[in-house]
């Protein structure tokens, strides 16, 4: 197994910009993708970034320093190149968080295309202006095209999964209904919830505020054993699932109000996986109520949760397993590689 180590960025929003400005620049980026609808949703979306998430625009403005391009192509790129992104994506991510004696404990899959799964890797920032909470995440590069290598020059970082310095975790999974609109991308929610917020309860709140332009389910734990999953259909109010023992998120509706949205998925997929993987770990949990950081890494590692079905390209690109009460996690990138990549503390 291949030891990584995190790519760390250090500063303010604007100087750690365009530190990643200037990591893109060495991966061979020369230029930035503008989608065709970009100059129609432009002015909607800077209006949301600039309410909700101010210090994404001044991280913007450091990455266009980073790689010499004009600032407004850069805010337009990457501001509206997740929207209306298409809809047939892979959905088979599975994450619980439970409280007990040895911790708050969280267990992650994350699986998505192949281009993904050797190359996601573990992010660190650190905001020197204090104005923001230092966090750890985990990227999958945005590597959104199906069967195919993508360009490391494609690359960007896209946060999926965040646990900061208060002891604060929020990841995002896939739901089965998609209805396109305007507002954040979930993997910049995700940074804005980790950046602001110290507990659960904070999240939870800024959440429900937030226009975010996919529905999208949020798995969130603090240190203090406070446990929800938030489940936020695109234009809609949250509808909030809370626990102080454990939750359990795949990509289906728990809440009972928004159940019927899982009738597209049986209707296309009968036995979809989603409820599999739901049910292998409740029983899981059920069996072994004091795990482990060790025993969550195996429980990740096994079938159901773990995905190999390469001819739909989607893979298990990185398993994790976080104490949020120590700050010890391990994270493994490429696990059904034959040199999987390990980062841990």
């Amino acid at each position: 197994m291949n030891k990584g180590e995190a790519l760390k960025f250090s500063g303010t929003h604007k100087e750690i910009g365009i530190q990643v400005g200037e990591l893109y620049k060495q991966w061979g980026k020369k230029d930035v993708w503008i989608p065709q609808h970009a100059n129609d949703c432009f002015d909607k979306q800077l209006a949301t970034y600039q309410k909700y998430f101010p210090e994404y625009i001044e991280y913007l403005e450091g990455v266009a320093l980073g790689l010499n391009l004009p600032k407004d192509k850069c805010l337009l790129s990457y501001l509206t190149g997740f929207v209306n992104v298409n809809a047939v994506t892979p959905k088979k991510c599975s994450v619980f968080a439970i409280n007990n004696s040895n911790g708050v404990l969280i267990g992650r899959n994350y699986d998505w295309r192949q281009a993904s799964e050797t190359v996601s890797c573990v992010v660190q920032y650190s905001f020197i202006d204090k104005f923001s909470n230092d966090y750890t995440g985990i990227t999958d590069m945005a590597t959104w095209q199906f069967n195919t290598k993508v360009p490391k020059s494609d690359h960007l970082l896209f946060t999926e999964d965040a646990w900061n310095t208060a002891g604060l975790y929020v990841c995002l999974n896939g739901t089965p209904d998609f209805k396109p609109g305007l507002g954040l991308a979930t993997p910049h929610a995700i940074q804005l919830i980790v950046e602001k917020c110290k507990t659960t309860e904070e999240a939870v709140a800024l959440i429900a505020e937030l226009p975010i332009v996919h529905s999208t389910f949020f798995t969130i734990a603090d240190s203090g054993g406070n446990l929800a999953v938030v489940e936020k259909p695109q234009g809609e109010e949250i509808k909030v699932i809370k626990s102080n023992k454990q939750v359990i998120t795949t990509n289906h509706y728990n809440y009972p109000e928004l159940v019927y949205k899982n009738i597209p998925q049986f209707k296309n997929i009968p036995f979809h996986s989603t409820y599999s993987r739901y049910h292998y770990l409740q029983t899981m949990l059920l069996n072994n109520p004091e795990v482990n950081l060790e025993d969550v890494m195996e429980i990740m590692s096994q079938p159901p949760v773990v995905q190999n079905w390469r001819s739909e390209d989607v893979v298990t690109c990185w398993v994790s397993a976080i104490n949020l009460t120590n700050g010890k996690y391990f994270v493994q990138v490429g696990p059904l590689t034959k040199t999987p990549t390990e980062f841990s503390n």
